[in-house]
């Protein structure tokens, strides 16, 4: 059903939780609130939901099954910081999470955010990431940072100087935190499906050259300050697998299966 409201069809703002990018401070799996807040009957809601995870666990019993995964071999607790990409409730980290159930001495905390670019991160950083207690941090993110607009002065959200300012804020703040930091080149757009989904929003282009940028920035912010890098951008393109969903900007299933794979060859 479509519903005129919503900016979305209602799975599209279910699956990336948008009432996080609105600031609604509801529980993602509070599904009676959700239902209120995208004033939608709570069954469809329910059956959304349901959905999602039936495709989460069996993509992590696919996963497992493919790694030969026999289990972690210590306690940890990691933070996912990042976009929607991680914010997705098919993502890499409820993979992950997916994967470790049943293991009470491993926990995921996600702390993505539809919509963030490094400045929104830093500015609820404290909140979000450095009051928590963790052992692990990860950080996946500069899609939005990006992103600019298809005229002649091509501008993008974020500076590259901006984002290797921010970049490295962050990095070295968390270093200073957790004695291991995992940091995550970022995927191409293909601007083709992006803008042919997004109509609303057909002047927003991500130049590769801003992303490929984007990208060195954070090989050499990972160097600078020793963290593991997650080579995700050099993964897809060495393997020629489109790991992109319908919307051409965030991971399909598979994609988010194939970095799961690269982030728990570190995490265990």
């Amino acid at each position: 059903m479509n519903y005129e409201h919503l900016p979305y069809d209602l799975e599209f703002c279910f699956r990336f939780n948008l009432h996080k990018l609105a600031g609604f401070l509801i529980d993602d799996y509070d599904i009676e609130k959700l239902s209120r807040m995208y004033i939608v009957p709570e069954k469809e809601l329910r059956g959304i939901h349901d959905n999602l995870e039936s495709r989460i666990a069996g993509a992590a019993e696919q996963l497992k099954s493919r790694l030969s995964y026999s289990g972690p071999v210590d306690s940890l607790t990691w933070l996912a910081l990042g976009d929607s990409i991680t914010s997705d409730r098919m993502s890499y980290a409820k993979l992950i999470r997916s994967v470790w159930k049943g293991e009470n001495d491993r926990r995921v905390l996600d702390a993505g955010i539809s919509g963030d670019t490094t400045s929104d991160l830093i500015n609820r950083y404290y909140g979000t990431a450095l009051e928590l207690d963790f052992d692990m941090a990860s950080i996946f993110i500069g899609t939005n940072d990006a992103r600019g607009h298809n005229d002649r002065y091509e501008i993008s959200n974020t500076s590259i100087p901006e984002f290797r300012r921010n970049y490295d804020y962050l990095t070295k703040t968390l270093r200073e935190k957790v004695p291991e930091v995992i940091t995550i080149t970022i995927p191409m757009v293909n601007d083709e499906r992006f803008s042919a989904f997004f109509k609303e929003e057909n002047n927003y282009l991500y130049r590769a050259e801003t992303i490929h940028e984007i990208n060195t920035v954070i090989r050499d912010i990972s160097a600078k300050h020793k963290t593991i890098l997650v080579d995700f951008a050099d993964e897809i393109e060495s393997s020629e697998i489109d790991v992109l969903d319908k919307d051409g900007l965030h991971l399909s299933l598979l994609g988010h299966e194939l970095l799961a794979g690269l982030l728990l060859e570190v995490l265990d």
